[in-house]
């Protein structure tokens, strides 16, 4: 790629319907292929990046409504190039890598044949598929939540390994998607990614794991870990209770959600040494860790108040500290900081309070699009 895609390109894209492919190359940043005795293979970045910087540029290898991502992925692999045809065959599910350093990657695994990389049976590329593509998650400001409706393969991003707080965040335009650090990353650290909600509770994030075959053991997990069953049950009960009464006060149920959040913190603030250091020197949020399983139920209490209420206006400062801290640069961080920045301009505040949500929302942009 000649250069970095500048602001007005980001904007101009952003029309592109999903599949529309992008005026803009594959890059590949600091990053080298690891193998990870436990994780299989991983991408770590050769030198340290700094929040926003670009990290991953790839257009789809196959991009189709969900529904139809098997068939579309079988035809695919009938027309692509062998490099590309090699990669998917090699993904986590597929024909095993003899490679010890996995490095041949990049260039297209050369013990896989031409007839091996066309005739993958259809297990074989549905579980490649299950383990491997991603969802183009969006927000939909109408009902305000977010949706996949379009999934894919990217194959070089597919290297990304999970954790349950990520140093990545993506951005999907047109079929390119578009990785850049959401944190500091030192040299030689693995680049993580999200599988799944980084807003669920440690048991719904392991079921939802459960698909790609592995449970999660990331430092947030462990630290959850140390929440008693009672805790870790709060947020669903909350759940059944709006379900239920739909007319709980949101003020109430925004204490409520206080309340609770601070215990299940004090009881990670009780986990073993070790864990506490390693969090401190990653400069964990506990709080908004805490916070992230009744993620849900702030949305319910942000969409009853009325977009004039200073409640409205904490509600979603509270949201979007949660979402920097378990899922930095997501479309959710975004529509977050967005939303508190607009319910700030609306309503008479102090030029402190309108600027530090300014700089928040700016913040944000940068993780997502990067700073140009």
């Amino acid at each position: 790629m000649l250069g970095e895609p500048c602001e007005e390109d980001l904007l101009r894209w952003h029309a592109f319907a999903p599949g529309a492919v992008l005026p803009v190359e594959d890059f590949v940043g600091p990053l080298e292929v690891k193998h990870f005795p436990s994780r299989g293979r991983g991408l770590v970045a050769t030198e340290e990046c700094v929040p926003g910087q670009l990290l991953l540029i790839s257009h789809a290898f196959v991009l189709a409504q969900k529904s139809d991502l098997g068939e579309a992925t079988v035809k695919t692999l009938k027309v692509a190039d062998i490099r590309s045809k090699r990669r998917f065959c090699t993904l986590d599910g597929g024909l095993k890598d003899p490679a010890s350093n996995h490095m041949d990657f990049w260039h297209g695994p050369t013990h896989i044949s031409q007839d091996e990389a066309c005739d993958l049976g259809k297990d074989v590329v549905l579980d490649i598929l299950r383990r491997n593509s991603f969802g183009l998650t969006q927000v939909d400001e109408s009902r305000g939540d977010l949706h996949a409706r379009h999934g894919g393969v990217w194959l070089i991003p597919s290297l990304l390994n999970h954790d349950c707080m990520p140093n990545s965040a993506s951005v999907f335009l047109g079929d390119t998607l578009f990785i850049r650090a959401a944190r500091l990353i030192r040299a030689g650290e693995e680049i993580t990614y999200s599988y799944c909600g980084g807003t669920k509770g440690r048991i719904e994030r392991q079921a939802a794991l459960a698909r790609y075959g592995f449970s999660c053991s990331c430092l947030r997990c462990q630290l959850e870990a140390s929440v008693s069953t009672r805790r870790l049950e709060a947020p669903a009960a909350l759940n059944a209770l709006l379900k239920a009464q739909a007319t709980v006060s949101p003020n109430i149920l925004y204490q409520e959600i206080l309340r609770s959040a601070s215990d299940a913190e004090s009881d990670i603030v009780g986990a073993p040494l070790e864990l506490r250091e390693e969090a401190e020197a990653r400069s964990f949020d506990m709080g908004a860790v805490a916070l992230a399983a009744y993620f849900d139920v702030l949305m319910f209490c942000a969409g009853s108040l009325d977009r004039q209420d200073p409640q409205f206006v904490a509600t979603m400062e509270l949201m979007a500290q949660t979402l920097a801290a378990v899922q930095p640069g997501s479309p959710g961080h975004v529509f977050c900081c967005n939303f508190a920045l607009t319910a700030h301009g609306s309503r008479p505040l102090s030029r402190a309070a309108l600027a530090a949500a300014a700089l928040r929302a700016k913040l944000v942009h940068t993780l997502c699009y990067g700073g140009g």
